[in-house]
């Protein structure tokens, strides 16, 4: 009977007995040299005048079609004026008796909806 559960093999030692500098001192000062030109390079941006935006006018928006009078206000402030028209019940249908009206669904169609019912036998 073969035995299928081995003892994992234990790596081999590996001593690292030198120690080295993750940088040498000429890239250390190269990378020194290199984060103080980027803090220079900002430091430019922030301190250079900021030029003022050019300010724009927006074009104007011509009145809708439907907004067609020209009224002064005066003339509707003043206490003898005419009643300003009330057009909250225009197309509106006020329905006295729903028994003259026909069911709008009896004749709606679905797509796919066959006119006669099918026998699958």
């Amino acid at each position: 009977m073969a035995r299928w559960w081995r003892r994992r093999a234990e790596p081999a030692a590996t001593s690292v007995d030198v120690s080295k500098e993750a940088f040498t001192s000429s890239e250390v000062a190269e990378m020194d040299a290199a984060r103080k030109a980027s803090i220079a390079k900002a430091a430019a941006l922030l301190d250079d005048d900021v030029e003022p935006m050019e300010v724009v006018q927006p074009e104007p928006v011509p009145t809708p079609e439907y907004d067609a009078g020209v009224v002064e206000v005066d003339a509707l402030l003043e206490e003898g004026a005419a009643p300003t028209a009330d057009h909250h019940d225009v197309n509106v249908v006020v329905h006295e008796d729903l028994d003259d009206l026909e069911d709008p669904l009896e004749r709606a169609l679905i797509d796919g909806d066959l006119p006669e019912p099918v026998d699958l036998e």
